[in-house]
């Protein structure tokens, strides 16, 4: 059976901070700033959602200055997940992934701005990411011992 092209499509369903502190009293100002990012993700295979999960630190002189965790979820249609589907059970795209992660990352941002404005913190700005060199591979989800049909889930 051929697969035909599918637009891909979603829509945000949640976005939550799940972790965020500051230590201002580390912060040397004119010093560099090193950043370590993470991006992670999950599915959710009978809600046809994926989440994606940010993690960021900021550190300087091996020290914590900022430290953040933020997820969005994202739900698709029935028809975009079943596009994902392989026999070991869906793959999803590295470019969709990819765009999953800047969406994160670009709301993240502001969340950021947001939560530092008026603390001694608030100069440090979330960079954007080159998420080719990040993330390199599809997200490969494995079919349980079950089968799930995907058009015959509850509305998205």
């Amino acid at each position: 059976m051929e697969k035909r092209e599918v637009q891909i499509s979603y829509r945000i369903v949640k976005a939550e901070t799940k972790q965020f502190a500051i230590f201002p009293d580390k912060l040397k100002v004119g010093e560099e700033l090193k950043i370590n990012a993470q991006f992670n993700f999950a599915a959710k295979v009978e809600e046809r959602s994926l989440a994606c999960t940010a993690t960021v630190n900021f550190m300087q002189s091996d020290q914590v200055v900022l430290v953040a965790q933020f997820v969005m979820i994202f739900v698709m249609p029935a028809e975009t997940f079943v596009a994902f589907e392989v026999p070991e059970g869906w793959s999803v795209p590295v470019q969709f992934l990819r765009h999953l992660a800047m969406e994160t990352s670009t709301t993240m941002r502001g969340v950021l701005l947001a939560k530092c404005e008026g603390t001694p913190v608030s100069g440090i700005i979330l960079p954007t990411f080159n998420m080719g060199a990040v993330i390199k591979e599809n997200f490969n989800i494995k079919r349980k011992d079950f089968v799930v049909d995907p058009t015959n889930l509850a509305q998205a």
